[in-house]
């Protein structure tokens, strides 16, 4: 059972006939509170300095010409390498350019 459902008279009588156990519960529930609360903190931190605004979602179209890789109509080196040298990112993106694919999130890890 939880620690923290235990009732009252579990800490009053613990600490008698184990003292051990007690501490060493009691320090493992201390810890996750302490780190949750830790956590917490740091989300409420770094939430507040997102701008409250709509977030803007960034298109651009991708095409494939000659073995090369284009982003908004520019050669782009780095993705024209991974289609060269990498397979699983080949088949990934030639399955993403296929007519009539909604895109959506492909898997590239190699089979088994």
């Amino acid at each position: 059972m939880p620690l923290r459902r235990r009732g009252r008279l579990y800490f009053a009588l613990t600490p008698l006939y184990s003292s051990g156990r007690y501490l060493a519960e009691a320090s493992d529930y201390l810890a996750d509170l302490t780190s949750a609360r830790l956590l917490a903190s740091a989300y409420e931190q770094v939430l507040a300095r997102l701008s409250e605004g709509p977030r803007g979602v960034l298109c651009i179209p991708i095409e494939l010409r000659d073995g090369a890789v284009y982003l908004g109509g520019e050669l782009n080196k780095a993705y024209t390498y991974l289609f060269d040298k990498d397979g699983a990112f080949r088949e990934a993106l030639r399955r993403l350019l296929e007519p009539g694919s909604s895109g959506g999130s492909i898997d590239v890890e190699d089979p088994p």
